[in-house]
């Protein structure tokens, strides 16, 4: 079959040329973010929270302690559970929701490494 205006790319496709390169870059969009978080997660190494005049127990302590300080304080800067008005527009609450639920993640993790820093803990890669 010879399909004209194809101008010598994929002859056999019965796609335009200008459909077929928007195909390519949309599969080149799915692909990318992908292959970047396999990366970061490849070289991203694990870590612990140290102090060298601590026992294994107390550290554990320390963190659930710090952890949970942390979830009740983040839980006031981005509180969950918002319920919006039901209209049809109700949708925007549910992204609302989710935001605040990746922010307070965020928080609680940054304020956990921030009490955990101030009980004099370190963060060293796990050998």
């Amino acid at each position: 079959m010879n399909f004209q205006g194809f101008q010598g790319r994929g002859l056999d496709s019965p796609l335009p040329i200008s459909v077929r390169a928007v195909d390519d870059s949309i599969a080149m969009r799915n692909i990318v973010p992908v292959v970047l978080l396999l990366v970061f997660a490849a070289c991203s190494a694990p870590t612990r929270w140290e102090k060298s005049t601590v026992s294994d127990e107390t550290r554990a302590t320390d963190i659930t302690e710090c952890q949970r300080l942390a979830a009740r304080q983040a839980s006031t800067y981005y509180p969950s559970g918002m319920d919006g008005p039901l209209w049809p527009n109700h949708q925007s609450w549910v992204y609302l929701d989710q935001y605040q639920d990746s922010q307070r993640f965020h928080a609680q993790n940054q304020l956990t490494a921030v009490c955990m820093r101030n009980k004099g803990y370190a963060l060293v890669p796990v050998a």
